[in-house]
């Protein structure tokens, strides 16, 4: 029986490469008016606004009391320091810290650490596939520490920083990072379609959030640091410092994105929505089985 040329006829991307590129969704633009930019804008700076005029004098007295609870608690002899700065708008900020001192390492305690770095190096190569984060995890994390180790090995007595200086330093950027937080969301989750108080309420999950993690985080810092010594900054300062923050900030917003938008466009129907989200991406739509036969 000859066939057709309707039924003969084949999309061009059936078995074969088209002969032209579609845009890739990534460089898709997602379609906003006016309004939509000067709500998302609005409630960024107001979110802000509010933070550091209404929040933070507060969350900084909450800081305060909880390095002053931690340091009893602890046993460590530090003091807890406030740190004024200056911005524009008579704005300004006291963000506490902890003042303390730490010495550099023992002979014993850098031996000790080598062996323990190089066990862990082995675990490393040992971890079945499944672990291969894991395994590279711990190898970035040998790296840094080993990196640490030779320093002072070669340059006992030289190393520069001090430990209240680098509290003083790393709370006050996570402060300015958490401070950051609504204009960040301002350029991403507030310009989607999702009702207003649930981005509110992200803003204040996330705020909320490392509110209480970041003074907590620097407290346990200090104490290992303390009866430890210098030789775990630069781990401490590079996977465990703003890094743990940053993560905080991508799985909780990850969680928000996650939630099912208000409607897939005003408007719409199932259908003309799906033949939105072809032509927002420039792909043509598949011929149904019905139109094909």
């Amino acid at each position: 029986m000859p066939v057709s040329p309707a039924h003969s006829a084949r999309p061009p991307y059936a078995n074969a490469a088209p002969t032209f590129l579609h845009r890739h969704r990534a460089m898709a633009r997602l379609p906003h008016g006016r309004t939509s930019l000067l709500k998302a804008a609005a409630l960024a700076f107001a979110m802000t606004g509010g933070w550091l005029y209404g929040a933070a004098p507060w969350v900084a007295v909450f800081w305060a009391r909880v390095f002053a609870f931690w340091r009893d608690a602890l046993g460590l002899p530090a003091r807890v320091v406030l740190t004024r700065y200056h911005g524009a708008f008579d704005l300004t900020l006291a963000i506490p810290h902890l003042e303390l001192s730490a010495g550099e390492p023992a002979l014993t305690l850098r031996l000790l650490t080598a062996a323990v770095a190089g066990a862990l190096l082995v675990v490393s190569f040992a971890l079945p596939p499944r672990f291969t984060p894991a395994a590279y995890y711990l190898r970035a994390l040998i790296f840094i520490q080993g990196t640490a180790l030779t320093y002072f090995f070669l340059f006992p007595g030289a190393f520069p920083y001090t430990l209240g200086g680098y509290l003083k330093s790393m709370t006050a950027t996570s402060f300015f990072v958490l401070s950051l937080v609504p204009l960040v969301l301002g350029l991403t989750h507030y310009l989607l379609d999702f009702s207003l108080p649930r981005k509110i309420a992200l803003t204040f999950l996330i705020m909320g959030h490392l509110t209480i993690f970041i003074p907590l985080k620097y407290t346990l810092q200090a104490a290992l640091l303390h009866y430890g010594s210098m030789l775990f900054m630069p781990v401490l300062y590079l996977i465990f410092g703003l890094l743990l923050d940053v993560l905080v900030f991508i799985a909780l917003y990850g969680w928000g994105m996650s939630r099912r938008a208000r409607r897939p466009h005003a408007g719409t129907t199932p259908g003309a929505a799906a033949h939105d989200v072809h032509a927002l991406y420039d792909v043509p739509a598949r011929p149904s089985p019905a139109r094909r036969a």
